[in-house]
């Protein structure tokens, strides 16, 4: 999971333009923050996981790749990421190094495999991250055009 932060100086700036016009500000800046939100999940599912950072084999990460825009007290808070049903997810962005238990199963040639533990070793491909990172700049600057009062926006 990724979170989209401002620096301090956009907060304040953020906050003031905000206290000019709360309610027709506060508005346009949910629906910005929802446009960021499909924005954001379109470009790391186009340009993340089509094989730039991670091959799509199945489709299943792809299809969960999401953004949660919420208000909580005042706060307008964005979560982008993969909520449940992917458990390789994590492994993925933040890479794994540690022992997994593997379950018996019957190979297709009918040998049966015993349980055993295995060493895994995934190295960390950031997708999550990568693609907040390469567009953080763009989503700042939309944020602070949506608090800009209509009347001052060029």
């Amino acid at each position: 999971m990724t979170s989209f932060t401002l620096t301090n100086r956009e907060i304040t700036l953020l906050a003031r333009r905000m206290a000019q016009q709360p309610s027709e500000i506060t508005r346009n800046v949910v629906k910005e923050a929802h446009a960021i939100g499909f924005d954001y999940v379109r470009h790391v599912r186009v340009n993340k996981l089509s094989g730039q950072v991670l091959n799509r084999r199945s489709g299943w990460l792809t299809n969960h790749v999401t953004m949660q825009v919420s208000q909580e007290g005042g706060n307008l808070k964005l979560r982008g990421g993969v909520f449940g049903g992917v458990p390789y997810a994590a492994p993925n962005e933040y890479g794994y190094h540690g022992e997994v238990e593997v379950s018996g199963y019957v190979r297709k040639d009918g040998a049966e495999v015993r349980p055993h533990t295995r060493t895994m070793n995934i190295p960390a491909r950031s997708y999550l991250r990568s693609a907040l990172g390469e567009k953080h700049g763009e989503y700042a600057q939309r944020l602070l055009k949506a608090a800009t009062p209509l009347r001052k926006r060029s």
